[in-house]
């Protein structure tokens, strides 16, 4: 949601597995398919309903974005992002409506195989964001050599930020430091009209609830 105007701008695919008539989470079984391999084969079924959902709803919502996760293992593994292309254009729908999120199953530390295709990305205009910023490894440093377009504050950090007061400054000078970089900042796990009301005091792009 924007900030700002409470406008519905995106949304994020999120996986779920169901085996059993029981709900897998994520934390159990995405390390199998990076492990695998099989998380490339899952990604490519991931971008063929994240962009067939993002057309759908830019008959409501003219700017409409959708996002999805992908994993520095998918990048090793080889990741073939021409397939997202082909798999975008083919639906006629702009690079940009589309959002890579990056997340850190492992320490990034200046691997060049990442940096490499996070770059073709940009350059070809697909908007890239660092997910679960304040958490594991997500750093200073992974801006600075990822340069990305979006970081999204972790559920974790602004939990913690609606808590203490020194928390709540440390995510102000984050979001401060972000947009002297140029940088949007999504705000996760925003849930609550008087969490909603505190949060906007450190001006941030956007929330999500």
């Amino acid at each position: 949601v924007d900030a700002n105007t409470n406008a519905t701008v995106a949304a994020e695919a999120l996986l779920r597995f169901k085996y059993e008539n029981r709900i897998i989470p994520p934390l159990e079984f995405i390390p199998l398919l990076e492990e695998t391999g099989l998380i490339v084969v899952v990604g490519r079924f991931i971008i063929k309903q994240a962009a067939k959902f993002c057309k759908k709803m830019r008959e409501h919502i003219k700017d409409f974005r959708v996002s999805m996760n992908i994993s520095y293992v998918q990048i090793i593994k080889g990741v073939q992002f021409k397939e997202y292309f082909k798999i975008i254009e083919k639906l006629g729908l702009p690079y940009d409506s589309i959002v890579i999120e990056l997340t850190e199953s492992g320490y990034l530390e200046d691997n060049q195989a990442v940096k490499s295709a996070w770059n073709k990305l940009k350059n070809d205009g697909i908007r890239l964001a660092i997910d679960d910023f304040g958490t594991g490894y997500s750093n200073i440093h992974n801006i600075s050599m990822l340069s990305p377009n979006t970081i999204k504050i972790d559920m974790s950090l602004t939990k913690n930020a609606l808590k203490t007061n020194y928390d709540f400054e440390l995510l102000r000078n984050i979001v401060s430091l972000a947009h002297e970089l140029k940088i949007n900042v999504v705000v996760e796990g925003v849930e609550t009209e008087e969490e909603y009301l505190k949060i906007m005091q450190i001006n941030p792009d956007y929330i999500q609830g």
